[in-house]
């Protein structure tokens, strides 16, 4: 049975991860910035209230993954967001917003993560498709200009 860590696990795609995982035969350790639900749910660890943009907080969280498993077979970094915002109305605080969630929690995650990676492990970092073609208004980036 293979441990695996799916840091943004409390949200939307981190639950069905986990799931798909967990069904087949995996423990999953859940680790996200939203409160743990009551009683942990359905993972075998839960570690809420975790900033995972903040490299002491994620690097604690995954020193109580270590503790209770010794080792992790695998990491999915699913934590991120985004905001409908053009720059034109936009602040650099959406930029700043953006980076935290969607690059920082994947880097200081994975780094916090590599002490307790078992040899031959995996880093899977998961991005929204939109992120390679987004459309007007879908986050703080600027307009294409027209072909």
């Amino acid at each position: 049975m293979s441990k695996f860590v799916i840091a943004g696990g409390l949200g939307i795609l981190g639950r069905a991860t986990a799931a798909a995982l967990s069904e087949i035969g995996h423990q999953i350790a859940l680790v996200d910035f939203a409160p743990a639900p009551e009683g942990g749910g359905d993972a075998d660890l839960v570690i809420g209230n975790c900033d995972l943009a903040d490299e002491k907080a994620v690097a604690e969280a995954y020193r109580q993954v270590h503790e209770r498993w010794g080792v992790i077979d695998g990491l999915v970094n699913v934590a991120g967001g985004f905001l409908w915002e053009p720059v034109s109305d936009g602040s650099l605080g959406s930029w700043d917003r953006m980076y935290r969630m969607n690059l920082r929690t994947a880097v200081a995650s994975s780094s916090a993560a590599m002490p307790y990676l078992r040899a031959g492990s995996a880093i899977v970092n998961v991005g929204a498709a939109a992120a390679t073609a987004p459309g007007i208004g879908m986050a703080p980036m600027p307009l294409r200009k027209p072909e």
